[in-house]
């Protein structure tokens, strides 16, 4: 319900309402106390009427949602229906052509029967063709079972070799497999080891580095204290390190040599 509405049509019919009854108290035809009395029972009878209103319109409102719902039930179930149609139409062809097959197979049954009706009008002489002819049959019926068995033989060597080289197959897929793991781990062995050989030989030139650069600053601490004497006994003067001397003294830091430098200067 929307109230909105409701509160615009009640203050529509009270306005209707206080202006009837002032002309009617303005031409005197009722009293003060009449006109509060019959404006209260005109209002409560407008408010009700117009909630009632409102109410059947939500009924209806309710019961067209319902009837839509049953549409669209009966439309769903129509539809069911058609598939079911649908089916049936297919079983009954479906059945249609059995019926056909089989009065197919009763003409042709019919006809065998009408042969040996006539085969056994025959005399002795054709019994025992006949009986010559099923002692043939007979024979080739052992032979051709026979043949079976052999077959049926034949194919389950053919299934066990089948299943022979499947399994040959799949164990030298594990192998691959297992060639192609030891592959990867060897690969992945030797980056270890390549990085733990790297990682080592980084230490060993942080080392040297190290090691260089003491040599670099002590030798640049005892040029600069003045204490060093040449052989005359006068203060020894640094001279330039040229770079042939620098890199043979690392050369020899490299070499890890143990003997004297044979760095001159």
């Amino acid at each position: 319900m929307d109230f909105n509405i409701v509160t615009a049509k009640y203050d529509t019919l009270e306005a209707k309402i206080k202006e009837k009854l002032d002309i009617l108290f303005n031409e005197k035809k009722i009293r003060k106390e009449e006109y509060a009395e019959i404006y209260v029972n005109l209002m409560n009878r407008t408010l009700g009427e117009i909630i009632n209103s409102f109410l059947i319109d939500a009924q209806i409102s309710k019961i067209d949602k319902e009837n839509q719902l049953i549409d669209e039930k009966i439309i769903s179930e129509q539809k069911n229906h058609l598939i079911q149609d649908k089916q049936i139409q297919k079983m009954n062809e479906e059945i249609t052509l059995l019926q056909k097959q089989i009065l197919t197979e009763v003409k042709r049954t019919n006809l065998m029967q009408s042969e040996i009706d006539l085969n056994s009008k025959k005399g002795n002489e054709i019994i025992a063709h006949e009986q010559l002819l099923y002692a043939q049959k007979d024979l080739t019926v052992e032979q051709k079972n026979n043949e079976h068995t052999k077959g049926f033989i034949l194919q389950k060597e053919v299934i066990q070799k089948d299943a022979e080289y499947n399994l040959t197959v799949a164990k030298r897929n594990q192998i691959n497999e297992e060639i192609t793991m030891l592959q990867a781990q060897e690969q992945t062995e030797a980056a270890r080891k390549n990085m733990i050989v790297r990682q080592t030989q980084g230490f060993d030139d942080n080392i040297r580095i190290k090691l260089f650069e003491s040599s670099m600053n002590a030798w640049a601490m005892m040029f600069g204290s003045g204490f060093l004497l040449d052989s005359n006994g006068d203060p020894l003067k640094p001279q330039f390190i040229t770079n042939d001397k620098t890199t043979c003294l690392w050369n020899e830091l490299i070499a890890h040599s143990n003997t004297s430098t044979t760095c001159q200067g």
